[in-house]
């Protein structure tokens, strides 16, 4: 049973691409946060919470540090949206004791159900990309329930030795991009895990199988991060294993290179993701530091940033250091890089794909990024290791 509601729970922090415009949220992670709530009101008298917060005292110090600076930089906007990013606060913080409580007394637990919800994503994903090349047809896990088609690009591009048109599949997820950056750093989080419990981190056929669903996304960051990844993993392997790994990736890397990574850097890159990111970018550079204030302590996260600048795209799809600069100002990051030179130090790979991600800091998957990053730096420093509750 508990394994059941943890994978549950876990499932549905992923499942942010299910937004509902009637509701103006993804439903799915909030309602992961009401069985936080849940599990907090149920084990309050069970469960150690003050040691748990002790423990999350820098994630808790950030958080605490976003709100209260954000309701005072918005009392000057009128731009500023309380009444939506007061309710969505709200939410971030039974997370956070919610995944600090499982870190650190049941591991074993949430290595249990990271490992279920992979291989539930796996499924829907390369049923949907064996789906298309088998039949030509593309299912469409979201449209039904939210009524917003998935983008899979297929046709967009071919792999022109094979004349064969590109799926870019997507799985649970709106966009390939979306599921790269979801599954790629859910699968850090079980790493993280696993290493904790002083587990061998070799790369198994499951390992494989999340590794290559994300390179078949064709997402430019997905292939980055794997990339980088299995570069580090193999920095201490025999020669003969380098050798090998080179081998059998060559043909997957020269077709993914030539044929789709390439054209979108090319003279489609305006109307590639690289275009609209570059224009985003460099609107920020020529805009934000305009105003002293704002480039000293940012604008808050109430400020409507599209509205104030009269501009439609979305700051997060540079990635959330985009995202933070806005929010925190020089400031902020000054002080929030204090705070995470620990964890950095430890998981400098994955939190730069962390800033590099396209996801906003409303996003209630990053706090239970980020509840496990500083959890195990500052459970490291300390030395203290949780006793298992009930």
């Amino acid at each position: 049973m508990k394994l059941a509601l943890t994978t549950l729970w876990l499932l549905l922090i992923t499942l942010d691409s299910y937004y509902f415009y009637q509701v103006g949220a993804p439903v799915f992670p909030l309602l992961a946060a009401c069985m936080s709530v849940v599990f907090v009101i149920y084990n309050y008298r069970k469960v150690n919470f003050s040691e748990i917060i002790v423990n999350q005292k820098k994630v808790l110090f950030i958080f605490a540090y976003l709100a209260i600076s954000s309701i005072v930089i918005g009392l000057f906007y009128q731009t500023a949206v309380f009444e939506k990013r007061i309710p969505a606060l709200v939410f971030f913080l039974p997370i956070i004791i919610h995944a600090g409580y499982l870190f650190h007394s049941r591991p074993d637990l949430l290595k249990s159900g990271l490992k279920i919800v992979l291989s539930i994503h796996l499924l829907f994903f390369f049923v949907q990309f064996i789906t298309y090349y088998a039949t030509g047809n593309f299912l469409d896990y979201l449209e039904p329930i939210t009524g917003e088609s998935q983008r899979a690009l297929g046709g967009s591009y071919t792999f022109s030795a094979l004349n064969i048109k590109l799926i870019r599949a997507t799985g649970l997820f709106n966009e390939p991009g979306s599921y790269s950056t979801f599954v790629f750093l859910t699968y850090a989080i079980l790493q993280i895990v696993r290493k904790n419990l002083n587990e061998d981190l070799s790369i198994t056929l499951f390992d494989g199988l999340v590794l290559m669903s994300i390179l078949l996304t064709f997402s430019i960051f997905g292939f980055i991060f794997t990339s980088t990844y299995v570069a580090t993993l193999l920095i201490h392997k025999k020669l003969s294993t380098k050798i090998a790994v080179a081998v059998m990736a060559t043909p997957f890397m020269y077709l993914s290179v030539i044929n789709y990574i390439m054209p979108r850097f090319g003279k489609d890159a305006d109307h590639s993701g690289v275009g609209f990111r570059t224009e985003i970018v460099q609107y920020a550079i020529d805009h934000i530091p305009e105003n002293t204030y704002a480039t000293l302590i940012g604008y808050g996260s109430f400020v409507d940033l599209n509205t104030l600048f009269n501009v439609s795209f979305f700051w997060n799809d540079v990635g959330l250091i985009l995202n933070l600069i806005t929010s925190f100002g020089v400031v902020g990051m000054i002080i929030l890089a204090f705070i995470s030179r620990e964890a950095f130090m430890k998981y400098k790979l994955f939190f730069i794909i962390l800033l590099l991600a396209k996801l906003s800091i409303y996003t209630i998957f990053i706090w239970f990024c980020f509840s496990i990053f500083y959890s195990r730096a500052t459970e490291q420093a300390s030395g203290k290791v949780f006793p298992e509750t009930s």
